[in-house]
């Protein structure tokens, strides 16, 4: 909180003068912006009043030994902690990259396991990395876990709107997904036709085969739709078909 208050708070900055100023440039300084920033003298009373109340609170710490090197102490902790606070982003980044780049390697090696692993190691501490959902979902495609990769893509796109390449990787595996299915309903109905035909060609052949039981079974009959004459005659007479 101290830190933070010191950011928010810098006497150094509001009289304009340097950390390592002395105390004489320090007065100096402060009775010029006395003489500048002075309620009376300004036409914007309430704000300048703000103002000279900030100065005269600069000049009060920095005019004061203990108060000075008390917040020059607080100022060098505050300063420390930001450099940490960069460091550390600084090394976050460095590991993203280098997690993601060998994902890729393992990609073009056939090493999908261990590109995913990496992939969601990036996602646990980055969950908005687009880039790491993009990489994912070529993973998954490789994979053949399209449902999967398109939730991937789709989550890039998420956090990336305006990258064009996710929007254009994510239509190839939607067409692609639509053209196989196409496919296979194609095939499906093609399958449906080749039993039909198979079917016909099975009773055509079933149909010749009866032909020549009975015309060996009746030699010198007219056969009529496979039934012989005699059979016919018989029928007819017993008037289960129209005469013979």
């Amino acid at each position: 909180m101290r830190g933070s208050k010191a950011n928010l708070f810098d006497p150094y900055r509001i009289l304009g003068v340097s950390p390592h100023a002395s105390p004489e440039e320090i007065r100096k300084r402060y009775r010029e912006l006395v003489k500048t920033h002075h309620p009376d003298v300004r036409p914007d009373k309430e704000k300048a009043h703000e103002e000279f109340l900030r100065i005269q609170e600069a000049y009060r710490i920095l005019s004061d030994p203990k108060l000075r090197e008390r917040y020059d102490r607080l100022r060098r902790r505050s300063e420390e902690a930001a450099r940490r606070m960069v460091e550390e982003a600084r090394e976050r980044i460095e590991e993203v990259e280098r997690l993601l780049l060998s994902a890729e390697v393992d990609l073009v090696r056939g090493d999908l396991p261990s590109a995913a692993r990496k992939c969601q190691e990036v996602l646990r501490s980055q969950p908005g990395n687009a880039p790491a959902y993009a990489l994912l979902a070529e993973v998954l495609l490789r994979a053949g876990r399209e449902e999967e990769a398109v939730a991937a893509l789709s989550m890039a796109i998420q956090y990336d709107p305006e990258n064009p390449i996710y929007h254009r990787r994510l239509n190839e595996v939607m067409a692609r997904k639509q053209g196989e299915k196409v496919r296979a309903e194609g095939l499906a109905l093609e399958g449906g036709v080749t039993w039909m035909r198979w079917a016909a060609v099975l009773l055509a052949g079933l149909w010749c085969a009866i032909l020549l039981w009975l015309v060996r079974l009746y030699p010198g009959e007219p056969i009529l739709l496979g039934i012989p004459g005699n059979v016919l005659g018989g029928a007819a007479a017993m008037g289960l078909v129209e005469g013979a």
